[in-house]
Order: structure tokens, then C-alpha cells, then sequence
């Protein structure tokens, strides 16, 4: 004040607190701030001044975390993890999920696909949010034969033996010798 006489300040509106000349902004949104001088003996009453400060929101960067699964099995249940929050808010400060989602199939090839992280239906008063895909890794999937076993014993000059076998996956099994006399 130009008297030199102490200023006082108060919240008029928006998300803010004073205690005495520190202003802590507690929200998202427009502070009005007021300064006053009541005056004394001396001096009358100052005209109130008021200050308007924006607060734009924090920002809340959700990350999708890396998944893994074999060839030909569901994609797993995604999950992400949220940081960046402020002022001691934990995720209780936030209502909703992220969506998020892979061009990942049963049927995609082995390989690598991005998990996509989106708003969904996530939403906070005083945050907004950034994004960081996860990447989803499809590995080749197992599989096992089974080989009916051909007679045996047999004797030299027999006629040639109808070998049978399947795999789990469906594929054509081919048939090697290993040892002995014989051929495929």
C-alpha cells in the first residue's frame, strides 16, 4: 500500500488458500485474488485490487504396460500405470479407465503390436492427460507330434509302411530317417 501499512489478502473465488501472503492453489480453474488495506488513524481504506490468476491442469502422463502371449491365444487383460500427479493426489483423484486396445488378434503372427492407450471414459478435475503405447509381444506358440508307432519287428523285404502322424498345430508333419536301413 502506498501508506506503507499492511496488505492483507483473501480468496474471492476459484481454487485457491491464503495464509497470510502465500497463495496455494489447490485446483484447476481461475483464482481471484483480492488485496486489501482497512487503513487507520491515518490513512482511510484502500481501494480492494483483485487479480485473476488461470491454473491450467496438471498433466497425467498413462502409460500401457508391455503384455506377452503365445501365437493363437486371447490377448491378456491390459493394464497401464498413471503418474504425475501433485499436491499429495493419488488416483482416487480420478474416475474412469483409460481405453486401451491392440490391432492384435488370436490369429496375428508372431511379432510385436502396439497397445494403444486412449482417454476411454478417464477423467479428473484438475489433470489432463498424455499418452505412451505399450507394446504387445506374440511369441510362436508350441506344439507337439504324435507318431503312431508302425510294427514292429518286421522282415527285410517287407512292403513299404504307411507312416502316420499329426501335430497340435494342425501343420503337415514331415518324416525323416534317422538311422538304419530304410528310406522316406
Amino acid at each position: 500500500a502506498t501508506s506503507g501499512l499492511a496488505v492483507s489478502f483473501s480468496v474471492v473465488s476459484g481454487p485457491g488458500t491464503i495464509s497470510g501472503s502465500t497463495l496455494t492453489i489447490t485446483g484447476a480453474g481461475t483464482v481471484a485474488v483480492a488485496a486489501n488495506q482497512a487503513g487507520n488513524a491515518d490513512y482511510a481504506a484502500a481501494a480492494q485490487v483483485t487479480e485473476s490468476i488461470a491454473v491450467n491442469p496438471a498433466v497425467l502422463t498413462v502409460t500401457a504396460a508391455n503384455a506377452s502371449r503365445v501365437y493363437g491365444a486371447a490377448n491378456p487383460a491390459f493394464t497401464d500405470t498413471i503418474s504425475g500427479f501433485v499436491n499429495g493426489d493419488t488416483s482416487s483423484a480420478l474416475s474412469g479407465a483409460p481405453s486401451l486396445t491392440t490391432p492384435a488378434t488370436t490369429g496375428s503372427a508372431p511379432g510385436t503390436y502396439p497397445i494403444t492407450a486412449a482417454i476411454g471414459t478417464l477423467s479428473a478435475a484438475n489433470y489432463g492427460f498424455s499418452f505412451v503405447a505399450g507394446t504387445l509381444t506374440v511369441t510362436t506358440s508350441s506344439q507337439t507330434i504324435s507318431f503312431t508307432a508302425p510294427s514292429s519287428p518286421v522282415t527285410y523285404g517287407v512292403a513299404p509302411i504307411t507312416l502316420s502322424a499329426t501335430a497340435t498345430s494342425g501343420l503337415a508333419v514331415s518324416f525323416s530317417v534317422v538311422s538304419g536301413p530304410g528310406t522316406i
